[in-house]
C-alpha cells in the first residue's frame, strides 16, 4: 500500500508536534522516520494510524483519502516499543484476539494463527504466557499478533527500544526477513541511527516537527543537506573557519586557525568572508606520523595526541589541534598500535570528504 502525506501539521496547545510533513511511501517499501526525542516522529505515527487527528493536511492510503477513517478501519498494524500483550493469555490466544474481534472462523483463525507464529519462527510456543518468555520473543509474539489479520500497513514506534545491544541486532535482521517476506509497506519510528541505516530503504530524518531530509542510508549518511543531519547521523568533527575563494579547479579554500582546508563542493551559496565550518566524519580523517608524502594529501593538519579508546574492531584516537581544537580520528586495530605511543602527529583527509555549512 501507498502512504501520501500532503502538508501535514498538528500542534498540542502551543506546542508544533508536526509541521508541514509532506512525502510518499512506496507500496512494499520499509520506510523509516528518524530523530531525536521529541522531533515528532511519533506523532506523524499515530496521525497516519488515525489515533490522533491532524490540525491541517491530507493523508492517502493508495488513492483513497484516510483523514475521516477511524483506525479500525484503516487496516494497519500497530507494534509498540513495549510489546502491550495480555499477560493472561497464552502466545496463541494474544496472537488470535484480532482474529476474534474479526469473527473469523475457527478453523481458519488456527491456520492464519499457525502461519504468523510460524513466519516469526515461535511455532513452538503456543502454549507458553508472555512472562515466560524473553524480550526477543515478546517482540516476536507482537509482530506475530498483529500480523496474523494481515494488515496493508505494518506501524512499528521504537519496538526494539527494550531489547539488550545484541537482541537488536537479531531483531533487525528478523524484521528485514519478514519484510522481505511478506511485502506489505513498513511504516517505522526509531531514534537509533544504526537501526535506520541498517534496515531502510529511505530514510526520513525528522528534527523539530519538520521533515529535514528523505533519503537512501547512503544518501542521508554520505550527503546530508544540513548541519542538523550532518551532526545528528554518525559523528562529525566541525573546524571553524572563514570562507575565502574558489580555485580554477572548483575547490573552496577555507582559513581555520590550523591553515588552510580545501574543500571540493560547489560554493555558490558562500560569500567572501563568511563564516563557515568545515565537517569532517572520523573515518575520513587518517592519522600520519611523519612529514614524507605530506605534499600529496589535500589537506594536512598539525596535532598532539591527547586520547585513546579502544573499541574492538576500531579504535578512536582524540588529537589536540591548534588554538584548541579537537578531533576524533578512527583507526583500525593494526594502525592503532603503530600510532598509539607517537605525540606528533598529522591529521590528513580529502578534500572531496568535507562538508562546508553556514557557522
Amino acid at each position: 500500500m501507498q502512504v501520501r502525506l500532503e502538508d501535514l501539521s498538528k500542534k498540542f496547545g502551543d506546542i508544533v508536534a508536526v509541521e508541514g510533513a509532506s512525502f510518499e511511501i512506496g507500496d512494499g517499501e520499509l520506510f523509516f522516520l528518524l530523530g531525536p526525542s521529541g522531533c515528532g516522529k511519533t506523532t506523524l505515527l499515530r496521525l497516519v494510524a488515525g489515533f490522533i487527528r491532524q490540525d491541517r493536511g491530507n493523508i492517502y492510503f493508495g488513492d483513497t483519502l484516510m483523514n475521516d477513517v477511524p483506525p479500525n478501519r484503516r487496516n494497519t498494524g500497530m507494534v509498540f516499543q513495549n510489546y502491550a500483550l495480555w499477560p493472561h493469555m497464552t502466545v496463541r490466544k494474544n496472537v488470535e484476539y484480532g482474529l476474534r474481534v474479526r469473527r473469523i472462523p475457527s478453523a481458519e483463525r488456527k491456520k492464519k494463527v499457525n502461519d504468523a507464529l510460524s513466519l516469526v519462527q515461535m511455532g513452538g510456543y503456543g502454549d507458553r504466557f508472555p512472562g515466560e518468555l524473553s524480550g526477543g520473543e515478546q517482540q516476536r509474539v507482537a509482530l506475530a499478533r498483529v500480523l496474523v489479520v494481515q494488515p496493508d500497513i505494518l506501524l512499528l514506534d521504537e519496538p526494539l527500544s527494550n531489547l539488550d545491544a545484541k537482541l537488536r541486532i537479531e531483531m533487525r535482521d528478523e524484521i528485514k526477513r519478514i519484510h522481505e517476506e511478506i511485502g506489505i509497506t513498513f511504516l517505522y519510528v526509531t531514534h537509533d541511527q544504526k537501526e535506520a541505516l541498517s534496515m531502510a530503504d529511505r530514510i526520513a530524518l525528522m528534527h523539530e516537527g519538520r521533515i529535514e531530509q528523505i533519503g537512501t542510508p547512503r544518501e542521508i549518511y554520505s550527503a546530508p543537506k544540513s548541519r542538523f543531519a550532518a551532526m545528528f547521523i554518525g559523528r562529525m568533527n566541525p573546524i571553524p573557519g572563514t570562507f575565502r575563494r574558489t580555485t580554477a579547479e572548483g575547490e573552496s579554500i577555507i582559513e581555520t586557525a590550523l591553515g588552510e582546508v580545501r574543500v571540493r563542493q560547489a560554493a555558490q551559496s558562500f560569500s567572501i568572508g563568511q563564516k563557515v565550518e568545515c565537517l569532517v566524519r572520523p573515518e575520513a580523517m587518517r592519522i600520519v606520523t611523519d612529514t614524507w608524502g605530506l605534499a600529496s594529501e589535500e589537506n594536512a593538519l598539525k596535532g598532539t595526541l591527547a586520547g585513546y579508546a579502544y573499541l574492538g574492531e576500531m579504535g578512536e584516537f582524540l588529537v589536540q589541534l591548534a588554538e584548541g581544537a579537537r578531533v576524533r580520528v578512527y583507526a583500525t586495530p593494526s594502525e592503532a598500535q603503530r600510532i598509539e605511543h607517537k605525540k606528533d602527529v598529522y591529521v590528513v583527509f580529502r578534500a572531496e570528504d568535507v562538508l562546508l555549512c553556514p557557522a
